[in-house]
């Protein structure tokens, strides 16, 4: 019986919809089992989607990656898959990690909430480079921020964390993070346990009239996110694949 659901390759992800669906699923593309997800219906199950043949994808997909680790002895001793970004829908295999389930409970309390709420001024995500094993922190700012020291505007922040660096650390920093800036309006550098980090700073263009009101402004085939208009920004920033830290 043929899938009731549309499949396409978009670079290194699978897209997987429905058109009861209200949102899209995203995959990591792998040759290897692109045939047996679409050959099966997946369907909604609450945040989460699932197949009768191949159970949740999330599961599916972290044992393709990880194949040595049982999964059934973690669920029995109190681990869960976590989705770093909270959303059951997003299953790249950078998306995905191993956590007891009282700590995916207090980041649901707490770091899900506050990455929410305050995304309309700091777009904090966070991401495990399957290829290196470090984590990375991203962060685009959509409000103001300037750096300490030049006074330069700060349009993004990437940090990142080391091989075997443990996950749980990494979810106390984005909490750092989230609760310094709110607070202060500021993140405090040496607060945090980074091993490398890269900054982007904002372009400023003047803008023209016509084009105050455009959330997009193109120039010269660039494109610039209009930040004075209310409700432009993004909502995530990727992380750069093959980073690793620099040597000290």
């Amino acid at each position: 019986m043929a899938s009731k659901n549309k499949f396409s390759i978009h670079g290194d992800d699978i897209y997987i919809t429905r058109p009861e669906w209200d949102k899209l699923c995203y995959a990591t593309y792998r040759e290897d089992y692109y045939d047996e997800i679409t050959r099966v219906t997946w369907t909604k199950n609450n945040n989460h989607i699932k197949s009768s043949k191949l159970g949740y994808l999330h599961r599916y997909i972290i044992e393709k990656w990880y194949p040595d680790v049982d999964i059934d002895k973690l669920y029995k001793n109190g681990w869960i898959i976590e989705h770093m970004d909270n959303n059951g829908f997003n299953c790249r295999i950078s998306n995905l990690e191993f956590l007891p389930k009282r700590y995916n409970t207090a980041k649901g309390q707490t770091v899900d909430i506050d990455r929410k709420r305050l995304m309309t001024k700091i777009a904090l995500s966070m991401y495990k480079d399957f290829s290196t094993g470090c984590y990375q922190i991203t962060i685009f700012f959509n409000s103001k921020v300037e750096e300490y020291i030049t006074g330069r505007q700060i349009q993004t922040l990437k940090l990142l964390y080391k091989p075997n660096t443990d996950y749980k650390m990494v979810i106390h920093e984005a909490e750092e993070i989230l609760f310094d800036f709110e607070n202060n309006k500021a993140i405090d550098m040496k607060k945090l346990r980074f091993d490398d980090y890269k900054i982007g700073y904002s372009t400023l263009i003047k803008v023209n009239p016509e084009e105050k009101n455009r959330p997009i402004i193109e120039r010269n085939g660039e494109l610039y996110i209009n930040l004075s208009v209310p409700g432009s920004g993004i909502v995530s920033l990727g992380f750069d694949t093959g980073w690793t830290p620099r040597n000290k």
